[in-house]
């Protein structure tokens, strides 16, 4: 279950993304944290959860196949109208 603010909605959750093999195409979400700031210098990818289970990709580079924070399956990568990256975990839904 996602924290919530004093007003009752969730406070984002930040995952960084590592990669699970040598070729850089299947990686996975680490532990939440409840701030980007580290993330955001590292310069590392990592993912936004901006509702449940849809999570937005912070990277200046393709990231492959990310799975889910939750539940380790595959997520599908979809993009938006102004070209940014969206991970959406079906199974978890």
């Amino acid at each position: 279950m996602r924290p919530k603010d004093e007003y009752g909605l969730p406070i984002p959750r930040y995952f960084p993304v590592i990669d699970i093999d040598d070729s850089g195409k299947h990686k996975v979400a680490m532990f939440p944290a409840l701030s980007d700031s580290r993330l955001k210098d590292s310069g590392n990818p990592y993912l936004e959860e901006i509702m449940d289970h849809i999570y937005h990709l912070h990277s200046s580079r393709d990231s492959g196949e990310i799975a889910c924070p939750c539940c380790g399956k595959k997520m599908e990568h979809y993009y938006t109208p102004n070209n940014t990256a969206v991970y959406l975990c079906r199974y978890c839904l």
